[in-house]
């Protein structure tokens, strides 16, 4: 993704509703809903300034409400024991005590509170009001202050037609210890985050941000991001011999994990790698490489590393933990070492050796050489996958298992044989079971044995 243009994305008021079911702990309810409205003295766009309760709890609530709002400790800051401080200026610690009269000439009941605490500083007594309706200005308007508003309800689709009877929709809680109807809620309250038996429980992880007028985007998490950001595709090029083990362990990476790229086909047998075109790409003149944007790579091992840390790709093809990381890269250093060493031999003995015009007695030493080295890594295999169902163990197949598997598959064309080893050969079953793409990245290899046997 680049970033080629700011969108905005904007945080703003609420007016949000804590909805208190009836099977709801009355005394748990209560703890939630005062933290829920007078955290930071309400100085919040998340407050939970309309307080839902049903009808059979109503009048309970409302008494134990009081009783905590008496409690609460108003004062400094900077004292531990303080619950409340202050608002925030002389303007806001006026409007709040516009909001408390307001309430009061509409009909609503000032339970406790809405009064200043003392001449210094801007500090009000915690505001509990109960005989809420609807249609007050307390119940629609963002006060941005320590004013509980509680409102009764009876039936729960009323409930949530009167909670989204507003402009704003930044958060919602509701209190319940029936799961049915909590997903109810959370399903059809209009607001960017529904906290179920809690409340403000934020999470950086979590993308936050409100319906309506509360907001426009996300903030947090990688939602937050996408504002900022204009998706573009990138195409990775690949340049392989289909007949190179190298070349087709990197596509099947690509190929299994649906990552868009654009083949380009290069003929080690015609000469193409040494082209000036072509080591303008990788002018080692060898097979594969691949051009990400800008960034040239080669070398097959590596290639799969970069594709795995840049590309979504899943955890078990290069793992995260540090010890089964290690495991396949011993695997992808023994197979340059030992397997690919031995089979390489052969290759240039038995097929390039025509091309190069080696001696009888070189290709005779590339023989014996190869054939020692692939009899000693093709037993340790053996061995090692008695014992494991992947070459680095673990229950699922690695980028070393598709290094080694695309190497031993094409060890008929150089001459050997991998028949007389049955647990490689039920590995390679498995893999090529597993592996979705592996018979079509394969095809060129097969048809190029199957002529050979001719």
């Amino acid at each position: 993704m680049l970033a080629l243009k700011l969108g905005p994305a904007l945080a703003c008021g609420g007016k949000s509703p804590l909805i208190i079911c009836e099977d709801a702990d009355v005394d748990f309810a209560v703890y939630v809903a005062h933290e829920a409205i007078f955290h930071n003295a309400a100085q919040n766009c998340i407050a939970a300034s309309r307080t839902f309760v049903h009808a059979k709890i109503y009048d309970e609530f409302i008494k134990k409400s009081v009783a905590l709002a008496k409690k609460r400790i108003v004062g400094d800051p900077f004292d531990a024991n303080t619950q409340q401080g202050p608002q925030i200026n002389k303007d806001q610690f006026q409007k709040i005590l516009n909001y408390v009269e307001l309430g009061k000439q509409a009909g609503a009941k000032l339970e406790c509170g809405g009064e200043k605490i003392n001449d210094k500083g801007y500090f009000i007594k915690p505001t509990v009001f109960s005989s809420v309706t609807d249609d007050m200005k307390i119940a629609r308007e963002e006060i941005f202050g320590p004013v509980m508003c509680v409102l009764k309800f009876d039936s729960y689709d009323e409930v949530i037609e009167r909670a989204n009877a507003t402009n704003f929709g930044q958060v919602a809680g509701v209190i319940t210890k029936d799961l049915t109807r909590a997903l109810k809620f959370v399903q059809e309250l209009q607001a960017g985050s529904v906290w179920v038996n809690t409340y403000a429980a934020m999470k950086f992880q979590a993308p936050f941000g409100g319906f309506k007028q509360s907001g426009i985007g996300r903030e947090l998490g990688k939602y937050g991001l996408e504002p900022y950001y204009e998706i573009t595709t990138m195409v990775l090029h690949l340049y392989i011999d289909w007949l190179s083990q190298p070349c087709r362990a990197v596509a099947i990476l690509l190929m299994e994990n649906n990552i868009e790229h654009q083949v380009h086909e290069i003929s080690i047998m015609k000469g193409e790698t040494q082209s000036t075109e072509y080591k303008q790409v990788n002018p080692a003149g060898k097979v594969p490489s691949i051009v990400d944007d800008d960034f040239h790579l080669g070398e097959s091992h590596t290639i799969m590393r970069y594709i795995c840390a840049s590309r979504k790709i899943p955890d078990h093809y290069y793992p995260n933990d540090i010890k089964q990381r290690a495991r396949v890269d011993y695997w992808l250093d023994w197979h340059h070492m030992n397997l690919r060493h031995g089979s390489v031999r052969l290759i240039r003995a038995n097929i390039f050796a025509p091309i190069r015009k080696y001696s009888q007695q070189t290709i005779d030493e590339l023989r014996k050489e190869g054939n020692d080295v692939l009899k000693s890594s093709l037993s340790f295999m053996e061995e090692v996958l008695s014992k494991n169902n992947y070459i680095a163990g673990g229950n699922q197949f690695s980028i070393a298992d598709i290094a080694l598997a695309c190497e031993v598959v094409m060890l008929p064309i150089s001459g050997a044989s991998y028949e007389s080893y049955p647990n490689i050969q039920a590995w390679l079953k498995r893999l090529s079971t597993e592996i979705k793409c592996w018979h079509q990245a394969n095809a060129k290899l097969d048809q190029f044995i199957a002529s050979k046997s001719k």
